[in-house]
């Protein structure tokens, strides 16, 4: 059956026609709020187990074949990212001018927290 169809198929498994949800209104708009992927479920149910798939069927051998290329995009693209974007905050900083307050090591810090894969973990370095 198509959505073309007269009947459209709900998740609690019974058919509705179209015309019976138009006529009880505003429960058309429940068909859309159930078809709608909560993106939750998507990174709390569904995300975690690829990802250790990911990681637990990986070998070893290719992991450290890559370590070189792993290691520099880790430590110097978060060290480039962090300067970049604390220079960018900063010199937005300047160019406002109401906003005096923001050293530029704060503005390194704000770069820290948002290049870091893991901002929770920079946080807790930082004692914020």
């Amino acid at each position: 059956m198509c959505l073309s169809d007269r009947y459209v198929y709900q998740f609690d498994y019974r058919y509705v026609s179209q015309s019976e949800k138009l006529q009880s209104g505003g429960e058309a708009d429940e068909i859309l709020q159930r078809a709608t992927f909560n993106p939750e479920i998507f990174f709390y149910i569904l995300l975690p187990p690829i990802i250790f798939h990911a990681g637990y069927s990986m070998r070893k051998k290719h992991f450290f074949e890559n370590i070189t290329a792993i290691l520099m995009y880790a430590l110097f693209g978060t060290i480039i990212s962090t300067f970049v974007i604390g220079i960018l905050i900063y010199g937005l900083v300047l160019l406002v001018g109401n906003l005096k307050g923001l050293k530029f090591l704060d503005a390194l810090y704000f770069g820290a927290i948002v290049s870091a894969t893991d901002p929770v973990t920079v946080l807790s370095i930082f004692n914020v």
